[in-house]
C-alpha cells in the first residue's frame, strides 16, 4: 500500500467528505476521533503488515481509557486504573529495568548497561510531590539511548513512520508510542518486548522516575 493509498484508507475510515483537505500532518489526534470504544479503527489496519497485532495494542489503550472519558480530553488518560499492590508496581518497574539493560548492551551504552543491570531501589510513591520532575539527567540519557534505538531500527511495514504523528499523539508519551508499534519493530532486536512495562505501569496509573542517584520512584495516584 503506497503513502497516499494509506492516507486516503484512514481519511475514509474516519469518515470524512472528499472536499476536506487529508495530509499526514492531518494524522496528529487521529485515534481520537474514534474514542471512547474505537469504534470503526479496525478497518484502519486491515491492510497492513501485522496489523492485527498493532491493532490489538490500540484497543488496549481505548479500553483502558473508556472509564471516566470527557469528549473535550485532547490525550487517552487513564482515569479508572487498574488495581495494583506496590509489589506489583516494583516488579513492574524491575521488568522495565531489565528491558533497558537489553537495549542498552545493543547499543553498546556502557553506562545504561550498569545503571539498569544493578540492583537499584525501586520505592513507590503514591502521590507525586508537587516538586517531583521527571527531567534528570538519568531520565535524558535513557530518552536519547531509546530515541537512537529506535531511529536504527527499521519497520517492517514500510508506511509505519507515516502514521508516528497518529500514534504519538495518543498521550504524547514515545515510551507507550513504541509499545503500539512493537510489532513493526521486533525483528530488529533480540529484547522481548521492551516497552510492555510501560504500558502495563500507564494502565494502572503509574509512572517511574529515574532518579540521578540511580533509584527509581514509582508514582501513582491512591486508589480506591
Amino acid at each position: 500500500m503506497t503513502e497516499q493509498e494509506l492516507l486516503d484508507l484512514w481519511k475514509e475510515v474516519a469518515g470524512l467528505p472528499d472536499n476536506v483537505s487529508w495530509n499526514e500532518d492531518s494524522l496528529y489526534g487521529y485515534f481520537q476521533r474514534f474514542r471512547p470504544h474505537g469504534g470503526d479503527i479496525p478497518k484502519a489496519f486491515e491492510s497492513l503488515d501485522r496489523g492485527s497485532e498493532v491493532l490489538a495494542r490500540v484497543m488496549g489503550v481505548f479500553a483502558a481509557t473508556a472509564e471516566g472519558f470527557a469528549p473535550g480530553d485532547a490525550y487517552f488518560i487513564v482515569r479508572a486504573p487498574l488495581p495494583a499492590s506496590d509489589d506489583d508496581l516494583v516488579a513492574l518497574a524491575r521488568r522495565q529495568l531489565t528491558a533497558w539493560a537489553v537495549i542498552g548492551e545493543e547499543m553498546e551504552d556502557e553506562e545504561i548497561i550498569g545503571w539498569a543491570s544493578s540492583a537499584a531501589k525501586v520505592r513507590v510513591v503514591r502521590k507525586a510531590p508537587e516538586d517531583a520532575t521527571f527531567e534528570t539527567e538519568r531520565a535524558a540519557a535513557l530518552y536519547d539511548l531509546l530515541t537512537d534505538w529506535a531511529f536504527g531500527s527499521d519497520p517492517s511495514e514500510s508506511n509505519a513512520s507515516l502514521m508516528g504523528e497518529a500514534f504519538y499523539s495518543i498521550a504524547c508519551d514515545p515510551y507507550l508510542t513504541q509499545h503500539l508499534t512493537w510489532p513493526w519493530h521486533r525483528d530488529n532486536s533480540d529484547a522481548e518486548e521492551p516497552f510492555e512495562p510501560h504500558f502495563e505501569l500507564w494502565r494502572r496509573g503509574a509512572r517511574l522516575a529515574y532518579l540521578d542517584n540511580g533509584e527509581i520512584e514509582v508514582y501513582r495516584e491512591p486508589q480506591g
